[in-house]
C-alpha cells in the first residue's frame, strides 16, 4: 500500500485513539510512518525561503519553526521508542518545544540547517522503522 491511498489525518478525530487506527494493518501504518521524510523533504523543496519563514500569526511558528521542531520531536520519539522496547516501564525525558524552538533560534536559522534538520529526522525516522519492523507483537 503506498502511503498516499492511506489518509490517517481523517481517520483521526479528538477523543479517538487508539481507536482512529483500529482495522489498519501494522505494515501499513510503518508506510506511512517510513515516508514522512520524503513527504517532509518534498513540500519544503518547493518553497522559498519568505515562505519558510512566513508566520501565519504572530504568535504562530513558521514553516521552518515546525519542521525544525519535527527534528526535535523524532529525537525524544526515537529516545522513548527504544526505551519503551529496551527498559519497559521507564520514564520518558520530557521537553519544552518553545523553549527548544525559541532558544535555539529556529527562525533566524538557514536554508543548511533546514536541510540538517530534515537529514537528522530522515536518519532517526530509518532507524525506528528498522527497530519496529523488528519488534514482537507484543512489544
Amino acid at each position: 500500500m503506498h502511503c498516499q491511498e492511506l489518509d490517517i489525518p481523517t481517520l483521526y478525530r479528538k477523543g479517538d485513539f487508539p481507536d482512529a487506527y483500529r482495522g489498519i494493518s501494522t505494515r501499513d501504518l510503518l508506510t506511512v510512518y517510513k515516508a514522512g521524510p520524503t513527504r517532509l523533504g518534498g513540500i519544503l523543496a518547493g518553497l522559498t525561503d519568505e515562505e519558510l519563514k512566513a508566520r501565519p500569526q504572530e504568535d504562530k511558528w513558521s514553516i521552518q519553526e515546525i519542521a525544525m521542531h519535527i527534528a526535535d520531536a523524532e529525537i525524544m520519539g526515537a529516545a522513548r521508542l527504544r526505551q519503551a522496547l529496551a527498559e519497559p516501564g521507564a520514564s520518558f525525558a520530557l521537553y519544552d518545544q518553545d523553549a527548544w524552538t525559541g532558544e535555539l533560534g529556529y527562525q533566524s536559522r538557514d536554508r543548511k540547517a533546514l536541510v540538517n534538520a530534515v537529514r537528522l529526522f530522515s536518519a532517526l525516522r530509518t532507524g525506528s522503522t528498522l527497530l519496529l519492523e523488528t519488534a514482537k507483537e507484543q512489544e
